[in-house]
């Protein structure tokens, strides 16, 4: 097929498939418009202030000062935290968090631990 003759046929140019630059096509962007008049806004005022959030990050701290292989975790959070535990020592350690309600949690552990959970 001719390089001319593509574009009446209804295909791909040739110049595509092999990533070069075709010929030029109509430009699908038009001219700018006028500016609008002096002292018109497309924006609206401003709406109603929303309801407050809540404050603050939504921090909760857990102490688990008796080796446990089971904690319980009141936290009072109102949604299911992520939960980040450590030892005494400070090591991050990975139990089985079990969401029981918006406000309670519990982290089972093979093996009794002591330390504390992080909530937020």
């Amino acid at each position: 097929m001719s390089a001319t003759g593509w574009k009446d046929r209804g295909v791909i140019s040739p110049n595509v498939l092999r990533g070069e630059r075709g010929p030029p096509g109509e430009s699908i962007v038009g001219p700018e418009g006028p500016p609008g008049p002096p002292g018109e806004s497309i924006k609206g005022d401003k709406g109603d202030q929303g309801n407050p959030g809540m404050s603050g990050d939504n921090y909760y701290l857990h102490v688990q000062n008796e080796p446990a292989t089971r904690w319980i975790v009141p936290h009072g959070m109102g949604k299911y935290p992520v939960v980040c535990a450590f030892d005494t020592s400070g090591d991050e350690i990975e139990g089985k968090v079990t969401h029981i309600t918006t406000a309670l949690l519990w982290i089972d552990w093979s093996v009794a631990v002591a330390g504390q959970a992080q909530l937020n």
